[in-house]
């Protein structure tokens, strides 16, 4: 008897672990948020502001006065930092960490590097995105890290986890 209750408890556990492998494999998943992350600075460098409106969360673009305003604001910033004489390098996107979730919403941290030249040196700011997906991490939109406290963390994902834990906000250096 002791026998079968502890088949029973394995068959269980193991239905229980290989449920979940309806969604994406966790390593397919993680590449697809860097991928998309990647995509999404990829767009803001190369001037495709319609492109990051797209992949940026849909309450963040609504705040901004929807789409056409969202590209407005970036292609009127973009100009103020290049009057000032400050170019983009580059933007590295590394494998999210740090996520999780329940049902269809997921939640993934994308640690990034921004490189850019100024007058005086080469600024480095490294932050992070926060992918959003409500469809089990199937699509994905970000939040700029740099952006997010507790309470706006909770204005834009009302359903993320307690225990996501946001990194520090780091300030830039200039070598």
């Amino acid at each position: 008897m002791e026998r079968s209750r502890f088949q029973i408890v394995l068959v269980a556990l193991l239905t229980g672990v290989f449920a979940g492998c309806g969604r994406a494999e966790p390593a397919a998943e993680v590449e697809q948020v860097r991928a998309k992350a990647q995509e999404c600075a990829d767009a803001m460098l190369g001037g495709n502001y319609a492109k990051v409106a797209d992949l940026t969360h849909p309450k963040v673009v609504a705040e901004v006065g929807g789409k056409q305003k969202m590209v407005d604001a970036l292609n009127k910033g973009v100009q103020q930092v290049a009057a000032q004489r400050v170019g983009t390098g580059a933007q590295t996107i590394s494998g999210p960490g740090g996520g999780g979730g329940g049902g269809a919403d997921r939640f993934a941290v994308v640690p990034t590097a921004l490189e850019m030249k100024t007058p005086t040196g080469k600024l480095k700011q490294k932050s992070y995105l926060l992918g959003v997906s409500g469809d089990g991490g199937r699509s994905w939109t970000f939040v700029d890290g740099s952006e997010l406290n507790e309470e706006r963390l909770r204005t834009v994902a009302p359903n993320v986890p307690k225990e996501l834990k946001l990194p520090a906000a780091e300030k830039p250096v200039i070598e």
